[in-house]
């Protein structure tokens, strides 16, 4: 194959880099609205969880394959700058959106994570409230049975 050839596979790699990023960031909202309900849907969130981890590794595919044909016509790209500056302007203006997308991405997961992290602090808080009042039953249950039998024991003992 040519350096034209190759270029054009590039270019097809960041388009390809950017409709993913953008899959990404839609499933990162919808992370974002599942999390912000009252009641979290457990499904909806594994499933957006399972999709993004499925994007991420094409992304990291297409990262490999990237940076592994860039390798081979770094060189050609370098002495002759002129012969592809077109195509080479058109990755840069790509390259920018996706570094635009990828910040983006990173606010957005960094929200995400403060909200997962307030609804498994509520989620702790409703278990120990769960746990101390199964507690509290318990031990109220265990003293009120030993009342009832020794008055139980008294009225026999007095008759």
């Amino acid at each position: 194959m040519d350096n034209n050839t190759y270029i054009k596979i590039l270019q097809d790699t960041i388009v390809k880099k950017n409709n993913l990023l953008d899959k990404l960031i839609f499933l990162t909202e919808q992370q974002e609205t599942v999390l912000q309900d009252s009641v979290m849907d457990d499904e909806k969130f594994n499933n957006c969880i399972t999709e993004k981890s499925i994007i991420i590794d094409e992304l990291n595919q297409l990262d490999n394959g990237f940076e592994t044909l860039y390798n081979r016509v770094r060189d050609d790209l370098i002495s002759n700058p002129g012969q592809f500056r077109s195509q080479v302007e058109v990755i840069q203006e790509q390259i920018k959106e996706i570094i635009l997308k990828i910040s983006k991405l990173q606010v957005m997961e960094k929200k995400n994570k403060t909200s997962m992290d307030l609804y498994m602090s509520k989620q702790k808080r409703e278990l120990r409230n769960v746990k101390m009042t199964n507690k509290i039953a318990t031990s109220y249950h265990n003293s009120m049975s030993w009342n009832s039998i020794d008055q139980s024991y008294f009225l026999d003992k007095k008759k």
